[in-house]
């Protein structure tokens, strides 16, 4: 089977839901796999759109000096990807996508796959609901090693 993904052609300028999904992503290498694959795999998938615009907020790189160069950097970056959050028309607030997100991508494997298994069909569970999961899931780490408990 041939991947025709890797012969696309430049078709001209983006527009449209194409324009919502890159337009939050400065312009650099880095961002070239990134937006490449939201354009042509993730165009549905808004958890892993906004997923990725929050990874870039958190991932913005501290100011070295006090320069107007860098300040503009950082306030161009941040609000080009929250307005692109903004872009996507998510119900949820964005306060707890801003938040739960860093804490999603901190859990271990096996626990990520069971948020994910838990949540499939909503989209965007709240940060309540997020913290309802953790606290439920050290009651049963807690119930399944007792000896532990005790020692510590």
């Amino acid at each position: 089977m041939v991947d025709n993904r890797t012969n696309i052609k430049p078709a001209g300028k983006i527009k449209g839901q194409a324009l919502q999904l890159v337009q939050g992503l400065p312009i650099t290498t880095e961002n070239y796999s990134i937006a490449r694959n939201l354009l042509v795999d993730g165009h549905e998938n808004k958890e892993l759109i906004a997923a990725t615009y929050v990874r870039q907020t958190m991932g913005l790189k501290s100011m070295s000096k006090n320069g107007v160069g860098e300040m503009r950097q950082l306030v161009n970056t941040f609000c080009s990807n929250l307005n692109a959050l903004k872009a996507l028309n998510i119900d949820q607030r964005l306060e707890d996508i801003i938040l739960s997100q860093p804490v999603v991508e901190r859990l271990d494997s096996q626990t990520r796959r069971e948020w994910q298994r838990k949540q499939a069909g909503e989209a965007f569970p709240s940060l309540k609901e997020l913290i309802i999961f953790m606290k439920q899931k050290c009651q049963v780490l807690e119930t399944l090693k007792p000896s532990n408990n005790i020692a510590n």
